[in-house]
């Protein structure tokens, strides 16, 4: 091969998928927040009996559903008008809130942190790199020899968080996955090659071993040929020398 390494790209742009996941998210939080407000808004007017000196009320309070947001009285008499609040749960909503608005920032760290540590290089003899298990911050280490490889494959995901593709690399330990990969099919066809070029070396290194031992044994025939007669001195060192020049 003319290079003698290959280097996966990792990329730092976020899909398009992604995007949409993200509007389709904010779009559905925003819905689920307005009618919760919309259910939990209520405005009741009448008498109060226990209050003699009233002449009527209204009762408002805001609710989230059935979490009690505010409560407003107002009471009227002799043509005037008091009122009282009183505070329910703001900070519970509150934080309901943050929850809804931290799922995707954790989700797109972890993702990003991923992304920062994950990395991929191709020898002639070996992978070299990290990447992540089914947990995003649990790290491992790749250091595998090529010939261990016994396959490897490019697949774009639906929800890739960034764009390229992911590597799905199989050995007998299990499969690999290295996601995010711009120069995805370049990296694969590297392998591939480097994987050819291995199985080819090894081929070649357990030939000659084949050949010696089919030398021995025809030498060993020529021997019991000379033995017995049956081809001449000459011809026995003939053939010899021309089975010597095969090894």
């Amino acid at each position: 091969m003319e290079n003698k390494e290959c280097k996966a790209i990792i990329s730092n742009k976020m899909s398009k998928s992604m995007w949409i996941f993200l509007a389709v998210y904010c779009a559905v939080v925003v819905i689920l927040i307005g009618v919760g407000f919309i259910v939990g808004v209520h405005v009741e007017r009448g008498m109060i009996p226990t209050v003699p000196q009233a002449t009527s009320y209204k009762h408002e309070y805001v609710r989230w559903f059935e979490l009690e947001f505010s409560e407003k009285w107002y009471w009227e008499w002799d043509n005037k008008t008091e009122f009282s609040i009183e505070t329910g749960n703001v900070v519970l909503f509150v934080f309901i809130l943050l929850v809804f608005a931290a799922i995707p920032v954790v989700f797109g760290l972890l993702k990003q942190r991923q992304r920062k540590l994950t990395s991929l290089t191709a020898y002639e003899k070996e992978l070299i790199g990290c990447y992540f298990g089914f947990i995003p911050i649990s790290k491992i280490q790749l250091r595998m020899p090529i010939e261990k490889v016994d396959n490897i494959v490019a697949v774009k995901t639906l929800l890739s968080f960034y764009d390229g593709k992911m590597l799905r690399i199989s050995s007998t330990s299990g499969v690999i996955k290295i996601p995010y990969v711009e120069n995805a099919d370049e990296v694969v066809a590297f392998i591939v090659e480097a994987i050819k070029n291995a199985q080819k070396e090894v081929s070649q290194a357990q030939q000659p071993v084949s050949v010696q031992s089919d030398v021995a044994d025809s030498l060993k025939k020529l021997a019991e040929l000379k033995n017995s007669g049956i081809i001449t001195e000459e011809e026995f060192n003939q053939k010899k020398s021309d089975l010597l020049g095969k090894m």
